[in-house]
């Protein structure tokens, strides 16, 4: 959080992102993809063939009950169609397009959650895991922002060498 010049502290922390999405993607897909491999498999599933989703829930949702609030699309329950159909051969594609899901979907929650206890206007996110593709419109994302920690890094080591 900055709160103005030379006033910053860190709200919160996840061990949860790219590196957990990479080691996870591996052992679904049983191979040894790079990052970016990973995340273009990804993008050609369909997490909705592994989730459950409002409409498999209750599919008629135009009898007024509790589901009628769940979007239809939306995931109530990552990979839970492994609970409702273990046999069922799922494709390398949608397993990892369910897993970015799960791992954006919470990173973004947590965030929310962090801005409102800690009531931070405004929030931008610099990384190159989390980006504008999963629907976060209170939240700013910087379009350079996997740059941030080397710019970071080189600004810090040439301060200690003006320094010195």
């Amino acid at each position: 959080m900055i709160g103005g010049p030379g006033s910053i502290s860190a709200v919160d922390m996840s061990a949860t992102g790219g590196c957990t999405f990479v080691g996870l993607g591996r052992l679904l897909t049983r191979s040894n993809k790079t990052f970016l491999e990973l995340i273009d498999l990804a993008k050609q599933g369909d997490q909705r063939k592994v989730d459950i989703c409002g409409n498999d829930l209750k599919p008629d949702v135009d009898q007024g009950d509790v589901y009628t609030a769940i979007a239809t699309d939306l995931s109530v329950c990552h990979f839970g169609k492994a609970l409702t159909n273990p046999e069922s051969e799922f494709k390398d594609a949608d397993l990892l397009a369910s897993l970015l899901k799960t791992i954006c979907t919470d990173l973004i929650r947590a965030t929310r959650l962090n801005a409102q206890v800690n009531q931070i206007e405004k929030v931008y996110i610099a990384g190159n895991f989390v980006n504008n593709d999963h629907n976060a419109p209170d939240i700013r994302f910087l379009r350079h922002g996997g740059y941030m920690g080397a710019i970071g890094a080189m600004m810090v080591d040439a301060k200690k060498t003006l320094n010195q």
